[in-house]
């Protein structure tokens, strides 16, 4: 049973130290913060699953599941579901189509002419 509890133990000590370094973050890390509405905690089991809390889960449209596309970015990972990824790429790829020579006739026209035809 002593082994048990040993175990038991040390997982309790390394998610409090877990769980004070990551408030430290938080409070040091002015960026995150207004960058974030909200931070909350969520575990990862050992074969990779998380649980989205329900509030967010209702604010994103996912109650009844769904998918979501995960970013790995140097500041952390970013969850967006497909509708907030396609709006982000609707957004970049607007700034560009105003530029001269960007539409799909522009190209197929370079396109023609570079072959020579």
């Amino acid at each position: 049973m002593a082994i048990v509890s040993d175990g038991f133990d040390r997982t309790v000590r390394a998610h409090a130290r877990l769980q004070s370094s990551f408030m430290a973050y938080q409070a040091f890390d002015t960026t995150l913060s207004e960058r974030c509405h909200m931070t909350l905690q969520v575990n990862i089991t050992p074969n990779g699953r998380m649980s989205l809390p329900v509030g967010i889960r209702k604010r994103l449209g996912l109650e009844d599941g769904g998918a979501v596309l995960v970013e790995e970015t140097p500041d952390g990972v970013i969850l967006r579901t497909v509708e907030q990824a396609v709006a982000k790429a609707q957004a970049i790829a607007k700034r560009y189509a105003q530029q001269p020579g960007a539409s799909v006739d522009d190209f197929l026209a370079a396109r023609h002419e570079d072959s020579g035809e």
